[in-house]
């Protein structure tokens, strides 16, 4: 399934052109479980950096892809107005649900200015660096068990398998538990 949902990610990607299309708008890069290697839903992170925010040109993209690639869901979100923590506290979210292949795709854009770009992509390489076979595997295994859950953020497990030796589910719910002082929805 992983193997299928990516070929089928690439092609909506770097085929029809929805990457390029992006990276038009800024400067635009792939990150999360998508770029990691550790997809287990069709869901695709992606950051773009801008110099400046620009309301209209951010609408008129989203013109563009309805047009070109049909989403059933166009979302707008300002990330200063909806308070969001660190680095999601100023900028843009384009989230769309692009249909292909019988999978619905989840696409969060995330647009930040370029020293905010920078600073996520510089943190989603260095979750890239830790990544190994054996940590890996410990994290889609997790991932599998509790991706569904309402309480489920990506970094957060990332960071408890690489820098907190988490290694199994019930490791796991006590981390999180220790950490936010509440238990993990599943």
């Amino acid at each position: 399934m992983i193997d299928s949902l990516k070929i089928s990610g690439d092609k909506l990607l770097y085929e029809e052109g929805l990457f390029n299309l992006l990276n038009s708008f800024g400067k635009a890069q792939i990150v999360g479980s998508y770029d990691l290697d550790l997809l287990v839903k069709p869901d695709i992170d992606i950051s773009i950096g801008v110099d400046k925010f620009d309301i209209d040109k951010y609408f008129s993209l989203c013109a563009e892809i309805a047009k070109t690639f049909k989403p059933s869901r166009i979302k707008y979100l300002d990330q200063s107005i909806q308070k969001l923590s660190f680095p999601f506290t100023k900028g843009y979210y384009l989230g769309l649900h692009i249909p292909r292949d019988n999978i619905s795709w989840k696409i969060d854009g995330w647009i930040f200015t370029k020293d905010i770009f920078e600073q996520r992509v510089e943190y989603h390489n260095m979750i890239k660096k830790q990544i190994n076979d054996s940590n890996r595997k410990i994290i889609m295994t997790i991932k599998k068990q509790i991706c569904d859950s309402p309480s489920y953020v990506s970094v957060e497990l990332y960071e408890a398998v690489l820098f907190q030796n988490v290694k199994t589910i019930e490791e796991f719910y006590k981390w999180y538990k220790k950490k936010y002082l509440k238990d993990f929805v599943v």
